[in-house]
């Protein structure tokens, strides 16, 4: 079965790269592509790398893409609640409107990042690099930053 443009061996492929820390099977590896508005809820990408990728609109909720490289990607309205990115690459993302609601953003780096009008009511980024990240009319109600690099961030309303 294959969706999107990413097959189920490759999907297999990184499955086994995650579960033996790299021993076996390959990471998955995707420059650009589009994932408009596509569902991919709940699945485990962990480590898997999208740069420059469009998930627009799409449904990502409780997805996992912990320690993956999405530099420069754009998450603009998707849904993410829940969604895991602990240690990932979101360097000069935009999630601008995008609901983050309950995600894990724990030592991420979102320098140059884009949260404009993103709700990220609840999100746990400890040790977050939010230098020079955007964040104005983001909903910060219970947004968790304890240990956050926050040079030149705008918007932000919560300390760290």
């Amino acid at each position: 079965m294959s969706f999107w443009d990413i097959t189920e061996e490759q999907l297999t492929d990184h499955q086994a790269f995650v579960s033996s820390a790299g021993a076996s099977g390959s990471r998955l590896m995707k420059r650009g592509g589009n994932y408009q508005e596509k569902d991919l809820s709940g699945m485990n990408l962990d480590q898997s790398h999208f740069q420059g990728a469009d998930f627009t609109s799409a449904n990502l909720q409780n997805i996992s893409f912990a320690e993956g490289d999405f530099s420069g990607a754009r998450f603009t309205s998707a849904n993410l609640q829940g969604a895991n990115f602990r240690g990932a690459d979101l360097g000069g993302v935009v999630f601008d409107g995008a609901d983050l609601s309950g995600a894990d953003l724990s030592g991420a780096d979102c320098s140059g990042t884009s949260f404009q009008g993103a709700n990220l009511s609840n999100v746990n980024a400890v040790e977050i690099d939010l230098i020079a990240a955007n964040l104005t009319g983001a909903n910060q109600a219970g947004f968790s930053i304890p240990g956050a690099k926050t040079r030149d961030a705008q918007g932000l309303e919560v300390a760290p």
